[in-house]
């Protein structure tokens, strides 16, 4: 079995500020009738840090009254990043409906980390990029 890559579209533009990707991604979407989203970190880290208080409340209502929400995210995204990415194709087999991993070492991985080997390399690439920018921004914000 080989692993399936999904449907629909999805597409992550990657360069230089200027180059036309945000012009290009919308003109693309509109042509197609679909919805275009765009995530910018250091807005997204803004919106986060002005919800901080709700969130830290949750957790804390949640059972982890001495911790903080932000060094859980931040480990979270350490875990993704330190995602394994297998060499080759990815063996599977199907035991009853869904598929799983051949190998029990990548089957024992979280979930999280098996979505990062499921969306191949070249996107867990990019995705470790951004989740790696985030990170840098969280962290600099030292949120407690």
């Amino acid at each position: 079995a080989k692993l399936s890559t999904g449907r629909g579209l999805k597409a992550l533009f990657y360069g230089s500020s200027g180059t036309g990707k945000t012009m290009a991604a919308t003109v693309i979407a509109a042509q197609l009738g679909i919805d275009l989203f765009k995530v910018d970190l250091s807005t997204l880290v803004k919106g986060y840090v002005r919800l901080y208080p709700f969130f830290q409340q949750a957790y804390r209502d949640l059972g982890y009254p001495n911790g903080y929400f932000n060094d859980r995210l931040v480990a979270v995204i350490d875990h993704l990043l330190a995602a394994p990415q297998p060499a080759g194709p990815i063996e599977l087999v199907q035991p009853k409906v869904l598929y799983r991993f051949a190998d029990p070492g990548l089957e024992s991985l979280s979930a999280g980390q098996k979505i990062m080997i499921r969306m191949g390399s070249d996107n867990a690439a990019r995705v470790k990029a951004r989740l790696a920018a985030l990170r840098r921004l969280l962290a600099g914000e030292g949120l407690r």
